[in-house]
């Protein structure tokens, strides 16, 4: 699954089990320091997968890549919280193909993402 934050709410969603894909979007709120209540938001509008990416800058959340039994994707989309909508963003240029297990953080309002596999099985050290 792919996770990520907004203010004080926790974001968590897709992955996978042995022969399903989901894409789905849970939020969390805490409350009372130890207990929470979490939250079905809009259905992530990519395909489900596992071992995408997550991150925030500001008041949007950022989730793509992944791979599920025959494709990895390249593709990026964007959560409004305020509005509980999705946006479909620029895919991941760097040698056109897709990966899974990247790493992804934000920094001065900018989204950064790197590393991981792609469609080879070949570990991509950038």
């Amino acid at each position: 699954m792919v996770a990520f934050s907004i203010g004080s709410k926790g974001y968590m969603g897709t992955g996978a089990s042995k022969t399903t894909f989901w894409n789905d979007l849970w939020e969390y709120t805490p409350v009372n320091g130890d207990s929470g209540v979490w939250t079905q938001k809009a259905t992530f509008p990519g395909t489900g997968r596992m071992w995408g990416t997550g991150f925030s800058i500001g008041s949007k959340g950022y989730v793509g890549m992944g791979v599920n039994f025959s494709s990895f994707y390249k593709d990026l989309y964007e959560y409004n919280q305020s509005n509980n909508t999705w946006t479909k963003k620029s895919d991941l240029p760097a040698s056109g193909t897709g990966r899974d297990q990247l790493v992804s953080f934000s920094i001065a309002g900018k989204g950064y993402i790197g590393t991981g596999r792609n469609g080879t099985g070949k570990d991509l050290g950038i």
